[in-house]
């Protein structure tokens, strides 16, 4: 899907959604991936390594629902909103990449329902404010869909929905960790 989106946008330069949607796709594969790895048998800098892209993927989706929502609904943010999320999203991931603040490095294995077993590592001391940081992030896309009142509103709801299913999952993932 990711490939077919940046097709037609190479057709269609003007139409930035479907760049949007691409790159969400992108991080989407990216985040579900490295999550696949996670159950690999690696090293355990491997297993930093890999937690710390899933981090990154899912921090970055909240920013890519921010651009794609508004490209979408034909929203323009003022520029400071603009400069302002892209802070905010930042911010935890450098600091997720430059300590142990986020997630720290010692690595940690889970046994799964099924058989099999899971390899993270420990939560740092910032994980939960950044992680509801992003969170908090991610609800503006559905939020903003839901309440702009133009000609589509049904298509609106629906990827509002989207957004608060993927929302619920990572609220999921973000309990069990």
């Amino acid at each position: 899907m990711t490939i077919l989106a940046l097709a037609f946008w190479r057709i269609q330069r003007k139409e930035r959604t479907t760049l949007w949607l691409a790159s969400w796709l992108a991080a989407m594969a990216v985040f579900a991936l490295a999550r696949l790895v996670q159950y690999a048998s690696l090293s355990d800098s491997t297993y930093i390594v890999v937690a710390r892209i899933v981090l990154t993927a899912a921090y970055v989706l909240a920013w890519l629902s921010y651009e794609f929502a508004n490209s979408f609904a034909g929203y323009r943010p003022q520029r400071w909103e603009h400069v302002v999320f892209m802070i905010l999203t930042a911010a935890p991931i450098l600091l997720l990449w430059t300590g142990n603040f986020v997630l720290t490095d010692t690595v940690v294995v889970r046994d799964v329902p099924f058989g099999g077993e899971f390899h993270g590592v420990e939560v740092g001391i910032l994980y939960a404010p950044a992680s509801l940081l992003i969170l908090v992030l991610g609800m503006v896309a559905p939020l903003r869909l839901i309440r702009l009142q133009n000609l589509h509103r049904r298509e609106n709801f629906l990827l509002a929905l989207g957004y608060f299913l993927v929302i619920l999952f990572s609220l999921n993932d973000f309990v069990a960790t």
